[in-house]
């Protein structure tokens, strides 16, 4: 069995708090509609946004599960190749049984296996006969038949001298005055005949399903009582419906109304239900209720909260890959925590933190030189490119500078590193990120030259702020030096705005 512990070792989204309550509420509410007679199955609508762990969620939810109830995984979106999500519920529900046949008594087995069988049956039947499809096939197929029939009632009342005629167009003509009244009667008698066959084909149809059900109930019935079982409620955890095609995920939630209602089964599905909202809309036309409309299909929703910045930029870097031995916050601090602080004082939404995050990616993933990217000029101007900003402006009204002049004070303790009682220095991060972007429009040996001369007229070496600035100027110049670029070039700060750019063209 698996340990807690390992099912949540990499929660970087802490979301075990959530699978933990879910759980409990679900089989306290399964045992709640069985004292109080109440049929059918549960339906849970797990709804997060696109990138917040919804996947990870439904699969340690689902080996939470796992420890004491039978579970059933579905990817929807591998899956919605298919022409029906009805086959694909089948058959993961078949795969699941089956694995049970060869193990127990040979009686167990034997019943699971013919119960698994008669299951297939009405699976079949309900597969002929096409579901939604089926009236408009019958529609094209009886239609087809009424025109046949019309011509034979046509060419019966012809008379014999005409019907042996070839020139169809004077047959017609005269066909037409002879047959008078009884024309007149092909309508009713088809109407009659097509009426009584929908009829007939929606009887079979909604037998097969009833007899599905019933089946359905045998075969959770027979395994629970399988000696070594897991107990009932069965779990079915569908992941991925909101990028599936949307007339897709539209039938699956309808398969799974319909036609899998059955006691002892709890279905979690996840969603990004606004996206998935918008979709439907798409199918239906903009004036469609498309949230009423998916309401109809879940019992309850549970809405996983959005992770704490910090957390969430965690996370997308572990996912990711990305490189942020390449990035350098203010005087070593944390990365992640920067990004995440600095975020939060520009006021960006989750869906910002993760575009600006893949475009800060992209940069690491070409970023070839031996100094860093400085995280403090960086971050800021991709967050100004997310807002369609101005970021190559380097004017005294620049909005670079207008933005970090206006954003929370935010002192950061500096301490010279490696030196016991060494000098406590406080800067604003907004400011030490403004000297950073001014100096990076100058000529970069200018800038380390002037930077010398500051500390040797003003502090001395005591200004830390002043010589952090000046060894990450020295570290570019010292490795640039080697490129031989010419005296009057300036950092490569002053090409972040093109940089970001370019890697902002990739989606």
């Amino acid at each position: 069995m698996i340990a807690d512990e390992d099912i949540w070792s990499d929660d970087l989204l802490d979301r075990r708090g959530d699978a933990e309550f879910l759980i409990s509420f679900l089989l306290g509410r399964y045992e709640e509609r069985r004292r109080a007679k109440i049929y059918g199955s549960y339906v849970l609508n797990l709804n997060s946004g696109w990138g917040f762990g919804k996947s990870f969620f439904m699969e340690r939810i689902g080996k939470e599960l796992h420890k004491s109830h039978p579970v059933v995984f579905i990817n929807a979106w591998k899956n919605d190749f298919s022409d029906d999500p009805y086959t694909m519920i089948v058959s993961e529900l078949d795969s699941f049984f089956a694995s049970t046949i060869n193990a127990g008594s040979p009686e167990k087995t034997s019943k699971i296996d013919r119960a698994l069988d008669v299951l297939k049956t009405h699976t079949g039947q309900i597969l002929w006969a096409g579901f939604k499809g089926v009236a408009t096939q019958t529609a094209k197929r009886y239609a087809a038949d009424a025109v046949e029939n019309i011509r034979e009632v046509v060419q019966e009342a012809l008379p014999a001298n005409v019907r042996s005629n070839g020139d169809t167009s004077e047959a017609i003509d005269a066909g037409m005055a002879a047959i008078g009244t009884e024309l007149s009667k092909v309508p009713e008698k088809l109407l009659d005949s097509f009426a009584q066959n929908l009829i007939e084909q929606y009887k079979a149809t909604k037998n097969s399903q009833d007899q599905f059900r019933r089946s359905l109930e045998d075969v959770l019935r027979i395994y629970a009582a399988k000696e070594g079982s897991l107990r009932l409620p069965m779990f079915v955890l569908i992941d991925e419906l909101d990028r599936c095609r949307p007339p897709y995920a539209i039938a699956l939630l309808e398969r799974i109304k319909h036609l899998f209602d059955v006691d002892d089964i709890i279905f979690i599905v996840a969603t990004d239900t606004e996206q998935l909202s918008h979709s439907i809309r798409g199918v239906y036309g903009d004036d469609f209720d498309s949230t009423r409309y998916l309401q109809r299909f879940f019992s309850r929703s549970y809405y996983l909260a959005d992770p704490k910045p910090a957390a969430f930029i965690d996370a997308y870097i572990r996912a990711t890959g990305t490189d942020v031995s390449k990035l350098r916050a203010i005087a070593n601090l944390n990365t992640i925590n920067y990004i995440a602080e600095l975020s939060i004082r520009l006021k960006m939404s989750l869906r910002e933190i993760e575009r600006a995050m893949d475009i800060l990616s992209g940069l690491t993933t070409t970023w070839h030189h031996s100094f860093p990217i400085q995280l403090s000029v960086m971050f800021p101007m991709i967050y100004g490119f997310i807002q369609q900003a101005d970021i190559v402006d380097r004017s005294g009204n620049s909005w670079y500078r207008q933005t970090l002049k206006s954003i929370a004070p935010w002192s950061i303790t500096l301490e010279r590193e490696g030196v016991i009682g060494a000098d406590v220095q406080r800067v604003e991060a907004n400011l030490w990120s403004l000297d950073y972007f001014d100096s990076g429009g100058k000529p970069l040996r200018a800038v380390v030259r002037q930077k010398r001369e500051e500390i040797r007229t003003r502090r001395g070496d005591n200004d830390i702020f002043l010589q952090e600035t000046l060894d990450q100027f020295q570290t570019e110049l010292s490795a640039r030096s080697r490129d031989e670029f010419p005296d009057e070039s300036p950092s490569l700060i002053k090409q972040y705005p093109d940089m970001i750019m370019r890697a902002g063209s990739l989606r």
